[in-house]
Formats: structure tokens, C-alpha cells, sequence
């Protein structure tokens, strides 16, 4: 698996009706922030300004004690219910541009002004978007080998060179290879495939969560199982990228760090091997790890 993975990918943001319609094609920081400036000035048109401000008088009539103002001079607006699952990291981006623009609009800022636009364009993009859990391992999840013999290490390395070597189904594709098709050709229904990833991946996971560990491999190991843990998580937040294309984007973002840190975690596997003159023949699962 290639160490280093370059995926570029832009998020234009168009408002339309007061949903956020978002697009992908290779760009940078800088254009991001320009194109989502050029949409900000969508909130100013006049069927989107009163949207918002019927948005406003409702929040504020909810939150009143006293009995709530009549609005039948204003169209009905379907409001959605509370989510019973976390917002999307597309969710979170999108309340945050409405709030934004409605707080600087009520304090007197001129929103059509391409400054003010552009600085909460920039604003946007510079904060964090969470993009759902990661299942983090410690040391309560291992069985810990507190005095290794040697033949336990080498049935260490045996188990752990066969989990990282469990191998895709027959014709799948890997994760790198399908990203960089999307990247390509900007069609999600690619994405589809990376559901033999997302198997591949957990059944690395749990035969890493069964492999009793030597007390000196403890930490590359869970560095190990918890980039593989990270690995799917980002996999699964890319292929959900027709609903939420913000964490997708910010999962591809975070994918190579991800597999620069499981390649690190692995060079010092190796490492502690040498270190304690453990070695694997070609045909040993091991060799996987030492090669």
C-alpha cells in the first residue's frame, strides 16, 4: 500500500432554497474558500433572506414563555424534527454558514461586501468538522504476554503477518485504487465498492483483537489496530459521500495520514523483532512484517 496518496478534492457550496447542494473537482484551499464566498452571496436573495428570517421568528417564538406570535401572513415552513443520530459533517458546515450569515446580517454587516464574504468563507473552512467516532483501543481490550518466550514471539509475528496479509475478494478493488477513480472521474456510485474494503479492514481488526500481544509489542500493536480501526472509519465516511461530501472530503484528507501512521507502527514492529533476533523463513506468515 502506497505511503503517500495525493486527492485533492473541492467542496462548491451552491445555496439553493436554503439546502446546501455541494460538488467535487480537484482545487485548493484558496479556491474553496472563493467558491464558497460566491455562494455566501446566495443568502441574499430575497426569497432566501425571508426564508431565514421566518427560520428566526420561529426559533425565537419556541424559546418565548409567553404566547407565541400568530404567522399565517407567512408561507408554511417544514422544519425538520431534532436528528436522532450526530449531524453530518455537510450538516454541521451548513448550520454553521446559516448562523453565521444571519448573526453578522442582524448586526448590521453589509453582506454583499465581497470582504465580508470571503472572511467568513475562510472562517468556514478553517474550523473543525467532526466526522463521527473512531473505536479506539487500549490495553483493557489486548491479552498481554507479561514474559514472552521466544516461541511466543514468533507466534506473534505469525498471527499478525496473517491478519495484515488477509487478502480482498477476488476482483475487488483496493480503497487507493477506487478513490483515485472518483477523483478521476467524480462519479460516487464507484464508492460502492469500497464495501470489500470496509470487510477486508474488520477482519484484519478482529484477528488483531484476538492475537495475544508481548508486553514490549504492546503499543506498535495498538497503533496498528487503531489506525486499522481509523482506516474504516474514513473508508465508510467516503463512501457515504453523496449524503455528507464535507467528511468525505475530510476523510480523504485524513486516509493518508492514517496509512502513514499503521506504516510507521509496522517499520517498528519490525524493529522489535530484530531487536529480540526473532526471525521468519519466507514462507512464515511473519516474513510479512520482517521482509
Amino acid at each position: 500500500m502506497p505511503r503517500t496518496i495525493v486527492i485533492s478534492l473541492v467542496v462548491a457550496l451552491i445555496l439553493v432554497g436554503g439546502t446546501l447542494i455541494i460538488k467535487h473537482n480537484s482545487s485548493t484551499h484558496a479556491e474553496k474558500s472563493a467558491l464558497i464566498a460566491t455562494q455566501v452571496n446566495a443568502l441574499n436573495q430575497p426569497l432566501i433572506t425571508e426564508y431565514a428570517e421566518q427560520l428566526q421568528m420561529m426559533a425565537n417564538e419556541n424559546s418565548s414563555t409567553t404566547e407565541s406570535t400568530t404567522t399565517e401572513n407567512y408561507p408554511t415552513i417544514n422544519t425538520p424534527s431534532t436528528p436522532s443520530q450526530p449531524l453530518t459533517a455537510t450538516d454541521q458546515l451548513s448550520r454553521n454558514l446559516f448562523t453565521q450569515y444571519m448573526s453578522l446580517k442582524e448586526s448590521g454587516v453589509d453582506m454583499t461586501n465581497t470582504a465580508v464574504t470571503q472572511q467568513l468563507a475562510d472562517n468556514l473552512l478553517s474550523q473543525n468538522y467532526v466526522t463521527g467516532t473512531t473505536t479506539m483501543y487500549t490495553e483493557k481490550n489486548l491479552t498481554i504476554i507479561a514474559n514472552p518466550t521466544n516461541q511466543n514471539l514468533v507466534a506473534y509475528g505469525n498471527a499478525l503477518g496473517a491478519a495484515i496479509s488477509i487478502p480482498l475478494p477476488t476482483r475487488a478493488q483496493s480503497e487507493i485504487n477506487i478513490f483515485q477513480t472518483f477523483a478521476e472521474t467524480n462519479d460516487d456510485s464507484v464508492l460502492v465498492s469500497l464495501d470489500s474494503d470496509v470487510s477486508r479492514y474488520k477482519k484484519i481488526e478482529r484477528a488483531l483483537l484476538t492475537t495475544p500481544v508481548p508486553e514490549e509489542f504492546t503499543d506498535a500493536h495498538l497503533t496498528v489496530m487503531n489506525a486499522i480501526s481509523q482506516i474504516i472509519h474514513d473508508i465508510t465516511v467516503v463512501e457515504g459521500f453523496s449524503t455528507d461530501p464535507v467528511g468525505g472530503e475530510i476523510a480523504l484528507t485524513d486516509y493518508p495520514n492514517t496509512v502513514n501512521t499503521l506504516g510507521t507502527a509496522l517499520e517498528e514492529e519490525k524493529n522489535l523483532f530484530a531487536q529480540n533476533n526473532v526471525s521468519f523463513g519466507q514462507s512464515d506468515p511473519g516474513y510479512a512484517i520482517v521482509k
